[in-house]
C-alpha cells in the first residue's frame, strides 16, 4: 500500500512536467543516419482559446540504446510553413511503405475552415521537404 501511494505520487509529478499546450504527439516511420537509427515524430502545439490554432514540429527520435537506454530527440524543427497561427492539423499518416520517410497531412484554415493537403518528405537529419497537394 504505500508502494501504491509513492507510485501516485512520482506519476504526479512526473506529469506537470508535460507542456499543457501538447494537443498530440505522434511516432511513425523511421530513420537512419551514420548508424545511427531511430523514429519520426510529429508533435503539434495549440495556441490560443477562442480561434485555436496548432504549431507543428518534426523530431528525428533516437532509438534507445540497449535495455537500460532512454530515446532522445536528436533534432527538432518548426514546420514553418504551416505555423502561421492560422492552421489546426490532423494526425500525419505514412504515404509509403516501411521505413516511411513521407507524410501526408491535413491542416485546416481556423477562420475559413478550408481543408489544405501536404506532403512532407524527410530527407537528411533536421531536414525535409514540404508541399502542399490536391486534398
Amino acid at each position: 500500500m504505500i508502494f501504491a501511494f509513492f507510485l501516485a505520487v512520482s506519476s504526479a509529478l512526473a506529469a506537470d512536467d508535460l507542456d499543457p499546450r501538447v494537443a498530440f504527439v505522434v511516432s511513425i516511420g523511421e530513420w537512419n543516419n551514420g548508424g545511427q537509427r531511430g523514429t519520426f515524430r510529429f508533435v503539434t502545439k495549440t495556441h490560443g482559446f477562442e480561434h485555436a490554432s496548432t504549431s507543428l514540429w518534426m523530431q528525428w527520435v533516437a532509438y534507445p540504446e540497449g535495455s537500460d537506454g532512454e530515446s532522445a530527440a536528436v533534432r527538432s524543427v518548426a514546420i514553418n510553413e504551416l505555423n502561421d497561427g492560422f492552421f489546426s492539423f490532423e494526425s500525419p499518416a505514412c504515404l509509403a511503405g516501411w521505413p516511411c520517410k513521407k507524410f501526408s497531412l491535413i491542416a485546416t484554415h481556423i477562420y475559413s475552415h478550408e481543408s489544405h493537403a501536404f506532403e512532407i518528405k524527410a530527407d537528411g537529419l533536421g531536414e525535409y521537404q514540404i508541399r502542399e497537394v490536391s486534398p
